[in-house]
């Protein structure tokens, strides 16, 4: 039988945790945004983050990368 290995990028940024706050979502915004970059560039892989409440602020601060989020998130 064939075993099969599954691997899955991750980050969990927090960013109140090490950072002053803008700079804590400054970092977050750049992961997704280089995030963005790695999917286009490889549709097979698979991404997923922590801090689900950050998306607000992702969609206030940088519509932008908050619209390429929502169409990757979309993809079959």
């Amino acid at each position: 039988m064939k075993k099969r290995i599954h691997l899955t990028g991750y980050s969990h940024i927090d960013p109140a945790y090490l950072w002053q706050w803008d700079e804590g979502y400054r970092e977050t915004i750049h992961t997704c945004a280089y995030v963005i970059s790695l999917l286009k560039e490889v549709p097979s892989l698979t991404f997923t983050r922590g801090n689900a409440n950050s998306y607000k602020l992702i969609e206030e601060l940088s519509p932008d990368v908050f619209k390429e989020i929502k169409k990757l998130a979309m993809r079959p």
